[in-house]
């Protein structure tokens, strides 16, 4: 059994090698009003203007896609973590993955609070060394697939620094409602076991 390696530094995000999963609960996470002008004939041109306006700013102009912004705010669970050692002998060089169960921190996509939306599998491996008092230094590489009921999500981090959060790591593929998705992922933001998704969609 070797010592526990804790990269989030969260004292309850990661469990050490070949742990137990960790005891789910639910902890929470995360209209303009338009006026027409009528007045006369003045009125009617100026609201035939703004409307006029108004289907040009929601037609994207030629050559060009319109996009969808997604924001998403999870609560996540851990199950446990596997540690696969790789030469040399120390932390450096490890990979380690582990599963997290992504649950609503705010309501969306269809649920409340506390909603069971999907997993994310997350894998790193260690470019620095980790301690039982004084934490983790050096850099990570992270790769991450979020599993949703419509799609997959593939985020990837290089060398992400181990002493700030949260762990960033870039979208690079999507599969399903996801497809030619872009953004970033969020993990462990302020070293709580949370996660948010900061998505672009087609």
């Amino acid at each position: 059994m070797r010592q526990r390696t804790d990269v989030l530094g969260t004292g309850r995000l990661f469990e050490g090698i070949n742990g137990k999963p960790r005891n789910r609960g639910a902890s929470p996470f995360l209209m303009c009003r338009a006026f027409l002008v009528d007045n006369g004939v003045m009125g009617r041109r100026l609201t035939l203007l703004a409307l006029v306006l108004l289907l040009g700013a929601a037609v994207p102009a030629q050559g060009q896609t319109a996009t969808k912004s997604l924001v998403l705010h999870f609560t996540i669970f851990q199950e446990a973590t596997h540690r696969h050692v790789h030469p040399p002998a120390g932390d450096a060089g490890d990979t380690y993955s582990t599963k997290l169960i992504l649950t609503n921190a705010v309501a969306q996509m269809g649920k409340g609070v506390g909603g069971h939306e999907g997993s994310m599998d997350f894998a790193y491996s260690l470019n620095g060394s980790c301690g039982s008092t004084a934490g983790c230094t050096g850099t990570t590489d992270i790769q991450t697939l979020t599993h949703f009921l419509d799609g997959t999500i593939t985020a990837v981090g290089v060398k992400v620094s181990l002493g700030k959060r949260p762990f960033v790591v870039q979208v690079i593929s999507g599969t399903g409602a996801y497809k030619g998705v872009k953004g970033r992922v969020e993990i462990a933001p302020k070293g709580d076991p949370k996660t948010d998704y900061f998505l672009t969609l087609p």
